[in-house]
């Protein structure tokens, strides 16, 4: 059963989806490729508070959530 949003709420995940698209990466040297902040950088936290508090999750997209080598032992 889907719940109710305002379209407010709508607006402020929407907004809060398209920050967590631009700073999913993680580059090699551990830092946000967009702010160069150290991953997790603040835009991406404070993304992440507009979902928790509205109980939802982001939209995953392939390929979004490392620009750095593989982690060993893993593909």
């Amino acid at each position: 059963m889907a719940a109710y949003l305002p379209a407010e709420a709508r607006k402020l995940l929407d907004e809060a989806q398209q920050q967590i698209n631009r700073h999913a990466a993680v580059g090699p040297d551990g830092r946000c490729p967009t702010c160069r902040g150290e991953a997790p950088c603040q835009p991406r936290l404070a993304a992440s508070a507009v979902f928790a508090r509205y109980g939802r999750l982001p939209r995953r997209q392939t390929g979004l959530a490392s620009s750095g080598p593989a982690p060993p032992g893993g593909a």
